[in-house]
């Protein structure tokens, strides 16, 4: 963006073409102030710019109201091209109103600057051509505004168009009337200090129902919260979201002086930068200008890099909150997983007998089902992690728009050296089942994963939802629980009550609790010593913030239930059960394992 393009307009031939299409306006006839403070007419749109002119193009087309959230990446123009479209869309059709709201007053000046430019240099010449304005004459580019008109604080355009700014934090945000055209600024900013939700209050005088309705959200994030986050999150909502990842700019690229600097640079990359490299396929010269943007203006701090220029619409939410486990060692695991078999094997396991379980593969096995990425193996030890649903949302800001949190089964197999080849391999997500089924259903499916796995530690988590009953269907099946408690203590000679013996029984979550099972998952994930198998459970290991009363929870519109269950499996995983079938007994382990024919000379046989 900056260039100026070249030629001579021919008005009568193009008035057609730029009264329909705000791109071609803009490539000829807008005027923007540049990076270093210069004004410059006909600017060339940067890739972000274009998707937003797609955008628009596209809901003018369809006739319908017109809702664009825009992601800000540091000084690439979001805020020029929302108003650059607000201001032809206004120019374009006459008798509308429309406000621009900034989180605070200079960002609503800078803003609103940015709308005086375009309405003063406008070099289209609207009033020979006519649009509503016929008769009106063009002097010197400013026959957009009416004459006599103010513009310190609103401009009113010669086609009866008005256009103000408001501020978040004014006690009367969003009491100026109705609006058809909006453009919030920063809005993941907005407090609510006057005790009234400025988001809220000018959403309400917007009219958004019509053809002629455009709206624009514009921020850079601020934490994994906040109706900006939500919006941008939630799906059919009505706005559509636009996003361009840092290595998608033309003028992210720093070029090396001769190959053997290049060479040297590729040799010395890091691990977060090899990272970028295989997640998004950016060049050399890309990381380079990326190190350097991180030395010189971020003194070396990745995230904050990450933060301001994302290479994805996810981290820079949990960058810009408190992400409780490490982003770039997830990221990093991500890679991992991405490249494994991430989707795993759909079934379902079927009891054979009175413990003997199979698993029989099945795609279309619902909810019933489970995914399984490695099937036990002699000589490991395994744990099962359960947490359950609650019937209610457990993440930050419960509202109407929560969802319930879902039932969450995983079986983990514990670290192990092969006795023969001596290769290392970290605990592991072998086995889950996530669902929202009904508790006596889930009851089943945990007890044939703990049999399959050769009796398995099972440890539920108590609450007060499926927790306790899960416990006593578990308990009467025999199903190895796991005992915060070692007896259960007798009142006088009375037989305790079931409530009393099963008491000692599940993994009682309070806030002491879940912060030693959180705080023991933290080192695992920063050191990537642990396999997800699931992008499923990653995602809410991603999500999982610290909120501003310090505790560790699921961010809006997220849950924590697969977080919790691998918790609780990963923090008892020492107390794990050795895979060792019935009729192995007695055999000699470490000859089994390195000799898969030993007692079994057809091989084992998937039931």
């Amino acid at each position: 963006m900056g260039q100026e393009a070249k030629g001579v307009l021919d008005a009568g031939a193009a008035a057609m073409a730029v009264t329909q299409d705000t791109e071609w306006w803009f490539r000829h006839c807008a005027r923007i102030k540049v990076k270093d403070g210069r004004e410059v007419n006909a600017p060339v749109p940067n890739v972000l710019q274009e998707r937003v002119f797609r955008a628009y193009r596209r809901a003018q087309l369809s006739g319908k109201a017109c809702l664009i959230m825009i992601l800000k990446p540091r000084q690439k123009g979001a805020s020029t091209i929302a108003e650059a479209v607000c201001y032809h869309h206004m120019r374009r059709w006459g008798g509308l109103n429309g406000v621009v709201m900034g989180d605070i007053q200079a960002t609503s000046d800078k803003v609103f600057e940015m709308y005086r430019r375009y309405a003063v240099g406008d070099r289209y010449p609207w009033g020979v051509v006519g649009m509503g304005c016929e008769g009106v004459e063009v002097d010197g580019g400013v026959g957009s505004v009416k004459k006599g008109c103010n513009l310190t604080d609103s401009i009113e355009l010669v086609n009866g168009s008005k256009w103000w700014k408001e501020t978040a934090g004014s006690k009367n945000a969003g009491r100026s009337g109705t609006v058809q055209v909006l453009h919030m600024d920063e809005v993941a900013f907005f407090t609510n200090d006057s005790g009234k939700d400025p988001t809220t209050a000018v959403l309400g005088s917007f009219y958004q129902d019509g053809p002629m309705s455009l709206g624009f959200a514009t921020s850079t994030p601020n934490g994994a919260s906040g109706w900006f986050y939500n919006t941008w999150r939630s799906r059919g909502n009505g706005w559509e979201k636009v996003f361009a990842a840092w290595y998608e700019f033309e003028d992210s690229v720093r070029e090396f002086s001769c190959a053997e600097e290049r060479e040297e640079f590729g040799a010395s990359l890091t691990d977060d930068e090899r990272a970028e490299r295989e997640l998004y396929g950016v060049s050399l010269e890309q990381l380079n200008w990326r190190r350097h943007t991180i030395e010189t203006l971020y003194e070396g701090d990745v995230d904050k890099f990450r933060q301001e220029f994302p290479s994805n619409d996810r981290d820079c939410f949990l960058l810009s909150s408190r992400p409780r486990f490490s982003v770039i060692s997830l990221r990093n695991l991500r890679v991992e997983t991405e490249k494994q078999d991430k989707e795993g094997v759909r079934g379902v396991l079927l009891r054979q007998g009175e413990r003997e379980v199979t698993f029989r593969v099945d795609s279309g096995a619902g909810s019933l089902g489970l995914r399984l990425w490695e099937e036990p193996k002699i000589g490991c030890r395994y744990v099962l992690g359960v947490d359950t649903c609650r019937g209610r949302d457990q993440q930050m800001g419960h509202g109407t728009s929560a969802n319930p949190d879902f039932h969450s089964a995983q079986v983990w197999r514990a670290e192990y050296m092969d006795p023969v080849t001596r290769r290392y391999f970290r605990p592991k997500l072998v086995c889950h089942h996530h669902s929202q089924v009904e508790a006596d259903v889930l009851a089943e499916i945990v007890e044939l994963m703990s049999l399959y796995y050769g009796g398995c530690l099972v440890v539920p988590e108590l609450n007060d939802g499926a927790g306790y009953y899960l416990v006593k269907v578990l308990h009467a099946a025999g199903v190895h629980l796991y005992r915060r408690d070692r007896s259960v203590r007798r009142i006088g000679a009375r037989t305790p009550t079931e409530q009393e013996r099963l008491k000692p029984y599940g993994w009682n979550t309070d806030k002491a609790t879940k912060r030693w099972v959180i705080d023991a998952l933290v080192p695992l994930v920063r050191d990537e010593a642990i396999e997800f198998s699931d992008l499923r459970v990653q995602h809410e290991f991603e999500t999982f913030v610290v909120n501003k009363h310090g505790q560790a929870e699921a961010s809006p519109g997220e849950h924590d239930d697969c977080v919790m269950a691998a918790a609780l499996a990963l923090y008892n995983i020492g107390a794990g059960t050795e895979y060792r079938p019935r009729y192995l007994r007695s055999t000699d382990l470490r000859r089994l394992a390195r000799d898969p024919s030993y007692l079994a000379p057809g091989g084992f046989v998937r039931g």
